[in-house]
């Protein structure tokens, strides 16, 4: 079995072709509805956020501040 391998616009209406670098379509699914996105844009608003703003990561702010107040507890002998 000595096949050439199939390449280019034989590719597409090949059965037995392993890949095809010539599709265009994005094959992509959107990664939520529109309205789910408009349902969790309306629940940020709801919580005090602005509609063309990003959210500010909390998160990584009290982490900070969690880690600060550690170590300086450590320098000073308080732990």
């Amino acid at each position: 079995d000595n096949e050439e391998p199939v390449t280019g616009a034989d590719a597409k209406e090949d059965p037995k072709a392993l890949y095809v670098d010539d599709d265009e379509e994005d094959v992509r699914q959107p990664s939520m509805s529109m309205e789910q996105r408009k349902k969790l844009r309306d629940e940020y608003v709801g919580f005090g956020g602005s509609a063309n703003t990003a959210m500010p990561n909390y998160f990584l702010y009290i982490i900070a501040a969690i880690s600060a107040l550690a170590v300086a507890s450590a320098l000073t002998g308080a732990i």
